[in-house]
């Protein structure tokens, strides 16, 4: 999606393992993320969807904070953000991409959200980069195509924004049916 001419470029053809994996014979899941940038940009003619959504940074980081502590239940290494490195707290997060990376194709939205918030400590290849995140609202842009994408896609995209992002990704889909009454 381009936000200065509001136009969503995507090829159809260009068919990846992303969109195979969630049933589609064309390259949907592309689509629908872009479509998902569309309707954070054109929410209205006052503001953008991100700014209905104020408390998504902050439950997007504590369930990512709360899998990261999960995913190795050791009371010695618990994480309280991602702005420290020390060896132990790398040593979880080097999991948790690991075990992203099961999944990549399916797990590509997770990867881009987690490179986001944890500045590239997280990550399974899919994803924008490092520099990319200094950007104003990156991660709530992304997060917004991320989960329109898991909604449009459902089957294990679906799953997976269920299972690594559970309450920010609730709050999100609560508030669009909230917004489509």
């Amino acid at each position: 999606y381009n936000p200065n001419d509001r136009k969503i470029y995507f090829s159809l053809n260009n068919l990846d393992s992303r969109s195979t994996l969630s049933g589609f014979k064309k390259n949907m899941t592309t689509f629908f993320h872009e479509y998902g940038h569309w309707l954070d940009y054109n929410y209205s003619i006052s503001g953008t969807l991100r700014d209905e959504l104020p408390m998504l940074r902050e439950l997007l980081t504590n369930d990512a904070i709360t899998y990261t502590n999960n995913i190795i239940n050791d009371e010695k290494i618990k994480i309280k953000s991602f702005l420290r490195n020390s060896k132990l707290e790398k040593e979880k997060m080097d999991i948790v991409s690991r075990e992203i990376w099961k999944n990549s194709s399916t797990n590509s939205s997770i990867s881009d959200i987690f490179e986001g918030i944890t500045r590239g400590k997280i990550r399974d290849g899919y994803g924008h980069g490092s520099s990319y995140w200094e950007r104003s609202f990156a991660l709530e842009k992304e997060a917004i195509a991320e989960m329109f994408e898991a909604i449009a896609s459902g089957g294990d995209r679906r799953k997976a924004m269920e299972k690594y992002f559970p309450s920010a990704f609730k709050y999100f889909e609560d508030k669009i049916k909230e917004l489509l009454k």
